[in-house]
């Protein structure tokens, strides 16, 4: 499908977490306290699997991202499943 829409015009991969800062691979991630729209609202976080609280890399990547797609104003958004993870031992 991507072959498709890349023949018919531009592709812009765009990944959040990237944008905040994370890097490749990086750990898994969880909501505590709530979920995404209580993260907004400052009353949850999102932690990763060793503890560290990554929220403001998410949001600051979820800013990024609005940032690009006001940029770009695009037909469509395709969204990708499953993110990179470290490898473990």
């Amino acid at each position: 499908m991507l072959e498709i829409l890349r023949a018919k015009g531009v592709l812009v991969p765009v990944c959040p977490e990237i944008l905040g800062g994370m890097g490749i691979p990086r750990l898994p991630c969880r909501f505590s306290g709530g979920d995404g729209a209580a993260v907004l609202r400052g009353e949850a976080n999102i932690i990763d699997a060793d503890g560290t609280d990554r929220t403001l890399s998410f949001l600051r990547g979820a800013e990024e991202t609005a940032s690009v797609v006001e940029l770009i104003s695009p037909d469509l958004i395709v969204f990708k499943e499953g993110v990179p993870r470290a490898v473990s031992g």
